[in-house]
């Protein structure tokens, strides 16, 4: 692979996303976000994708340049990275034509494409964190550290995970929190939304938004949500999200597991609603009088700030990001893990008391707008990426 063209236009810099899923799922919402977002006048966003799906007919619509180059993930369908030599001479191709000033990987088990892409053409690279399993295998961490490109951790969680066996310098690892878009997500009428969702403007809504996999703790919220329905009979229950791909924790059986828990319990039957993945994100957030994160471990929770955006209080598990995102007490309640009776209890204490859902409400947008609005992240990254492309 040669250098770019350098008589070609630099005055816009081209810059390429690697991206490994199509579905729409928390971090696909925020990189959709993110390139719709940056300055048409600075940057032109490219995305490489491996298939066609949801995030590439939404990302075309706006006009964002979409390339279908089947890629794998990982060898043996799992352990990473991946590496596909004739994705690797796709891909390579298209950063030379376009001609890419910078490529911008957006799952650590893509580096070997974009690392060394990078490398031959002789251009700054940059990876997304998006949790501890970019660091699971001991040689990923040395991966990192030789393709020496800046890692952007979404939490301070995130980015003390990728730093806790030495091997990678602090100054190459940086916390850049993703941001909701507080216009989308704001408060609006909650008797207005549920009834388009085809719930009595009457019944509490407990809300879950989360991919269908063990880790995100159904089975807790579903038994919290028993709890609740004692002192709340008139309760439903929002389970949004679905599975996005096949993998060890993620496939058609773990999926199953996860209705099971309704499919057997004719009380639960009768008040949940399986929503799947949702665009109308901001009318299920109004049509929600608590959002549930009970997750074993969350990176960052965009789910979570989309409802605190949107005044609504929140109980989380106190595990990574929404350490963060959720001021204990303040904009909502941070309970351990894997405790459902303490999620009922932080839950009911919300629902019952009609100021607290109100304090809540109100510092919790505050509290998105200060620290993790959309605004903030697109003008962090483009300040970051005018440092590295200098």
């Amino acid at each position: 692979l040669d250098h770019p063209d350098a008589s070609k236009d630099l005055s816009v810099k081209n810059l390429l996303f690697l991206h490994p899923l199509a579905h729409l799922g928390g971090g696909e919402v925020a990189l959709y976000d993110l390139l719709t977002s940056l300055d048409g006048r600075r940057y032109r966003a490219h995305l490489v994708l491996p298939c066609e799906g949801p995030l590439s007919q939404k990302l075309r619509a706006k006009n964002i340049s979409v390339s279908i180059i089947p890629f794998a993930r990982g060898i043996l369908g799992r352990y990473p990275p991946g590496l596909t030599p004739g994705a690797f001479v796709q891909i390579g191709r298209l950063a030379k034509s376009l001609p890419a000033h910078l490529i911008f990987i957006n799952d650590s088990y893509l580096c070997l494409y974009g690392g060394m892409i990078a490398r031959w053409l002789a251009i700054p690279s940059v990876m997304a964190s998006h949790g501890w399993w970019d660091v699971h295998f001991i040689h990923q961490e040395l991966l990192h550290r030789w393709l020496g490109y800046p890692i952007l951790a979404v939490s301070e969680a995130v980015r003390q995970s990728l730093l806790q066996r030495g091997w990678l310098q602090a100054g190459q690892v940086r916390r850049m929190y993703l941001g909701v878009d507080t216009e989308r997500f704001r408060p609006a009428s909650k008797s207005e939304a549920k009834a388009r969702l085809g719930c009595d403007p009457q019944e509490i809504t407990l809300t879950i938004a989360a991919r269908l996999i063990p880790r995100k703790g159904h089975d807790v919220f579903f038994e919290a949500a028993k709890i609740v329905m004692r002192d709340f009979p008139r309760l439903r229950l929002l389970v949004v999200g679905d599975k996005i791909f096949e993998s060890f924790e993620e496939n058609d059986a773990t999926k199953r597991q996860i209705l099971g828990l309704v499919e057997r319990d004719p009380e639960l039957k009768a008040r949940t609603l399986f929503l799947g993945f949702r665009d109308d994100m901001p009318l299920v957030m109004n049509a929600t009088d608590v959002l549930i994160s009970s997750a074993w471990f969350e990176t960052f929770g965009v789910a979570i700030a989309e409802a605190m955006s949107s005044c609504v209080p929140v109980v989380s598990t106190d595990v990574g990001g929404p350490n963060e995102l959720v001021a204990d007490g303040v904009t909502g309640f941070l309970v351990p893990p894997n405790k459902p009776d303490l999620v009922a209890a932080k839950t009911l204490e919300i629902l019952k008391n009609p100021d607290l859902v109100r304090r809540f409400g109100e510092a919790a947008r505050a509290r998105v707008l200060a620290h993790f609005s959309l605004d903030r992240y697109v003008a962090n990254m483009e300040n970051f990426l005018k440092t590295l492309l200098s």
